[in-house]
């Protein structure tokens, strides 16, 4: 799995922060936004915060259903996902304030998209 952008392109650069032993924080900037991602080794969750771009996930395999589960209010939503191999995952999103439902939905059978009208800052949490 992974997370990238819609108005990613070859202008993408990929910068580097706090590189530690077993953690560092990768960016991947556009001149319209950014995604940057703290990763550490042996993580249970892997977390993308969007800031003015619209947020896109893809896999390998392909996406069998992306289904909202849960609210809590307007500060969390939980979607499920299936997998083409019977797993499920399941996807957190913390959306920008005024928007307190942010979708997500299977624009293809390997890619998951937001709404690109709600861009700003989110946050997506999902399994390594």
């Amino acid at each position: 799995m992974g997370f990238s952008a819609e108005e990613f392109d070859e202008w993408t650069t990929l910068e580097l922060e706090g590189l530690d032993l077993f953690t560092v924080v990768v960016s991947l900037v556009h001149a319209e936004g950014s995604l940057t991602m703290p990763l550490a080794q042996g993580q249970g969750f892997n977390t993308a915060m969007f800031k003015n771009v619209t947020p896109k996930i893809v896999t390998q395999l392909n996406f069998t259903s992306v289904t909202p589960t849960y609210y809590i209010h307007e500060t969390l939503t939980q979607l499920e996902v299936k997998l083409s191999d019977n797993s499920t995952w399941y996807i957190f999103v913390s959306p920008n304030p005024g928007f307190p439902h942010f979708p997500l939905w299977q624009d293809d059978p390997t890619t998951i998209l937001a709404d690109p009208l709600r861009r700003g800052y989110s946050n997506l949490q999902t399994p390594p």
